[in-house]
């Protein structure tokens, strides 16, 4: 399958992942436990995931999209 995407498109997907995983970097405590109870998961190695694997799909996302590196983050 091909997808094409715009590459203006492109950038500000990009852009809003790295926002999203620099902000769920900014308070790991509050944010991890609303991640479990959004997703009525109680047991956080359960299977929907970690905080943090779903920062390292952010990443890789957008790392793939523009080159985005959490460590030049501002945080």
């Amino acid at each position: 399958m091909h997808v094409s995407l715009d590459a203006a498109d492109a950038v500000e997907l990009g852009e809003i992942l790295a926002f999203l995983s620099d902000w769920l970097l900014s308070d790991p405590n509050r944010l991890d436990a609303s991640h479990y109870e959004f997703l009525g998961t109680p047991d956080p190695t359960g299977p929907a995931g970690t905080l943090d694997e779903l920062r390292a799909d952010l990443d890789r996302f957008a790392e793939m999209l523009l080159g985005y590196n959490p460590a030049d983050s501002q945080l």
